[in-house]
C-alpha cells in the first residue's frame, strides 16, 4: 500500500501518512464499537486503504476500530512537538485546528465518540502532567457545559510526547453527569 500511494502522497505534502495493522477477528476478537465522525481527509485515507485491501484480498471484509488505533500528530504550540496519542485523542485535537475553545457537548456532538470513552480521552489530554487541553472548571468530573481550551503554551523537554490514557476505572467512579 505504501509503495502504491507514495507517488500520490508526494503531490500532497500535508496529507497524513497511514500505517495499518490488519487483524483477523478470529485471533483478535474485539467487540465492534460504534462509528465515530472522522474528518474528511482521514476518512479519504481509510477509504483508499479499504479499496486497496478489498482489491488485494477478495472476499474479505475490513472494519475500522478507531478505539484501538494510535496516531502521531505534529502540533504547533509555542514550539512544534509530535504527540503520540490514541485515534480518539487525535479526533479531539483535530477539532481545535480552527477553534481555541469547545464545550464537552460540542466535542461529543462533532466526534460521536461514545461518552465514557470521550470523557476518558479528554481527561487524559487535560491531565496535570500534560495539559494539552485546559479544562474549565478544573477536576475530573465532566459536564456538558464544561469547556476545553487548547493550551498553546504547552511545553515539553522532549520533542515526541506520548500522552497516556487514564484507566477506565477512574472515569467509572465519577459521579454521573
Amino acid at each position: 500500500y505504501r509503495s502504491e500511494t507514495r507517488n500520490n502522497l508526494a503531490s500532497m505534502p500535508n496529507m497524513p501518512a497511514l500505517e495499518v495493522h490488519v487483524l483477523t477477528t478470529g485471533s483478535w476478537p474485539y467487540p465492534l464499537t460504534p462509528d465515530c465522525n472522522v474528518p474528511a481527509h482521514i476518512s479519504a485515507l481509510c477509504e483508499s486503504y479499504k479499496t486497496f485491501y478489498i482489491d488485494s484480498y477478495e472476499g474479505r471484509k475490513l472494519t475500522w476500530q478507531m478505539n484501538l488505533g494510535s496516531a502521531e500528530i505534529k502540533v504547533r504550540f509555542d514550539e512544534p512537538l509530535t504527540l503520540v496519542v490514541s485515534s480518539y485523542q487525535m479526533l479531539i485535537l483535530l477539532l481545535f485546528q480552527n477553534r481555541n475553545s469547545l464545550t464537552f457537548q460540542t466535542i461529543a456532538d462533532e466526534t460521536q465518540i461514545p461518552i465514557p470513552e470521550l470523557k476518558r480521552h479528554l481527561i487524559s489530554l487535560a491531565a496535570p502532567k500534560y495539559k494539552v487541553l485546559r479544562k474549565d472548571p478544573k477536576g475530573k468530573a465532566i459536564g456538558p457545559d464544561h469547556t476545553f481550551t487548547f493550551n498553546n503554551g504547552f511545553k515539553s523537554k522532549i520533542r515526541r510526547v506520548r500522552i497516556p490514557l487514564i484507566s477506565s476505572r477512574s472515569t467509572k467512579t465519577q459521579a454521573p453527569t
